[in-house]
């Protein structure tokens, strides 16, 4: 039959009535030769349409996981673990925190009401939470609101040490004209740092008062102990703390430092010679009544010219020891020692003017 087809294509047979092939039966014809070429070719070796792919071994088609392996693609907890151990950090302990005591407010609790002028004392009870304890050199400081202090600072009493409450006392004088008040304090460190409570130990604690028109009564708390007035009040005039060097004194009436007219008291340290504070310009000691609080520790007994006028050596002194002076304008100072300082030469005192003796 291939071979009548080749025949048929290639002879010029002629059609039915002996017509001869038009151009298109040609071609016609062309591709039926093609066709019957492809068909009677043998499928040759190696031919895609009749290979037949080896079949693969059965435990190749087996995968086997690690161990490790999740099909969440993260190792397991305790794998994790073993790759970023967590060592927990301990947070430092500040030199210097404090935290409020149970109470806080010893005396005169938020919202007590007082006269126009009248005397009071507040006492806070605050727990040392530091590393560092807290000595004579640590103070009670004005730091903000109504200033309500006799004194700006007021040295603590004695030595708490870490994890040890205190109550800390301060002196205060309410405000002549009606209304509500509140007095900020902080703690101040021995390099003059100022402190407080709170988590990071820098808010401050407060006395917050009503002052209320002499006329209206003055209810007291039920637990409250009345506070006994002095028959005067004591008017501040200035205070503050400076730092002595020689040559350089301080005047009390207006808390400048210099030399010359005014000065109240002078530094002088020779080399090689113990210290002295010199009353200046007429100022003169006063007896020292450790009995009494703020201006009432300095007394009034009659002092002897020589000793009034004589200077203080330092080695006859401590810090956080106590001294009164009258200034050259006939003020009441009340000073104390907060540090002394041999290789500086240097002094640092802390001082309260009130008005009169």
């Amino acid at each position: 039959m291939a071979a009548s087809l080749l025949c048929f294509a290639l002879s010029s047979c002629m059609l039915p009535g002996g017509r001869e092939f038009t151009l298109a039966a040609r071609q016609q014809a062309a591709r039926q030769q093609t066709m019957a070429v492809l068909l009677t070719q043998t499928a040759m070796p190696g031919d895609w349409s009749t290979h037949t792919p080896a079949p693969l071994p059965r435990e190749s088609a087996t995968v086997t996981l690690p161990a490790a392996f999740t099909p969440t693609g993260r190792p397991p907890t305790a794998t994790r673990a073993a790759l970023f151990p967590r060592t927990p950090t301990a947070m430092p302990i500040p030199c210097d925190a404090a935290q409020a005591g149970r109470p806080i407010d010893v005396t005169i609790p938020d919202g007590t009401r007082m006269k126009p002028g009248e005397y009071f004392s507040k006492t806070w009870r605050l727990v040392n939470v530091g590393s560092c304890a807290w000595d004579s050199r640590y103070a009670l400081v004005w730091f903000s609101g109504a200033d309500l202090g006799v004194s700006h600072s007021q040295s603590l009493p004695g030595v708490v040490m870490p994890g040890k409450s205190a109550d800390l006392t301060v002196e205060m004088i309410a405000p002549l004209t009606p209304g509500i008040y509140q007095s900020n304090w902080k703690l101040r460190n021995s390099q003059g740092v100022l402190f407080g409570i709170g988590p990071r130990a820098n808010a401050p604690f407060w006395v917050r008062i009503e002052v209320v028109p002499e006329d209206t009564p003055t209810p007291l708390p039920a637990t409250a102990t009345p506070i006994p007035l002095p028959t005067a009040t004591p008017v501040w005039v200035a205070g503050g703390v400076v730092v002595l060097s020689p040559a350089l004194g301080v005047d009390f009436d207006s808390g400048a430092t210099g030399a010359g007219d005014g000065i109240d008291l002078l530094l002088d340290w020779p080399e090689d010679q113990p210290g002295g504070l010199v009353p200046q310009n007429g100022a003169l000691w006063l007896p020292v009544d450790s009995g009494q609080s703020g201006a009432g520790q300095c007394g009034t007994a009659p002092v002897q010219e020589k000793d009034a006028h004589a200077p203080l050596l330092l080695d006859q002194v401590q810090a956080g020891g106590r001294l009164c002076l009258r200034s050259e304008q006939g003020q009441t100072v009340l000073l104390m020692i907060a540090m002394i300082a041999p290789g500086e030469h240097q002094v640092t005192v802390e001082f309260t003017t009130w008005k009169g003796p």
